[in-house]
């Protein structure tokens, strides 16, 4: 291996840590197929099983090298879980925060008028742990 070919390796690790934070989003297409879209627009067909990736760099490579989508996509995916849960941790502080204002009289016209109801409030998920 060159020096060339391990600074190469080093910048796309590093960049594949970072998927999530460049604007870079996955989802499953298949039973081991994700596409990996970019915050640009541009979207790539990752196979895990197969290990090959349809983006540039991957086919100019030939297969050699993985490419950043190949090496980053378990973390990808486990950053969007993760900021998903604590989004609707903050939606549902938000929603009793709305019902407990002492000052807004209005709440549930607002709420009724945004098309919500108690019923569509989704639940933190809850753990019961037998001792």
């Amino acid at each position: 291996m060159t020096l060339d070919e391990a600074r190469l390796l080093a910048n796309v690790n590093t960049r594949a840590q970072t998927l999530f934070e460049q604007g870079y989003r996955a989802r499953w297409t298949g039973r081991h197929t994700l596409q990996i879209r970019n915050g640009r627009g541009g979207a790539y067909q990752l196979d895990i099983q197969a290990g090959t990736c349809d983006c540039p760099f991957f086919q100019k490579n030939g297969g050699r090298h993985s490419c950043k989508h190949a090496l980053g996509w378990k973390m990808l995916l486990k950053r969007q879980r993760t900021c998903r849960r604590l989004l609707m941790l903050v939606l549902i502080k938000a929603w009793a925060d709305l019902d407990d204002a002492p000052g807004f009289k209005d709440a549930a016209i607002l709420k009724a008028t945004a098309g919500f109801n108690d019923v569509a409030v989704p639940q933190p998920e809850v753990s019961h742990v037998q001792a």
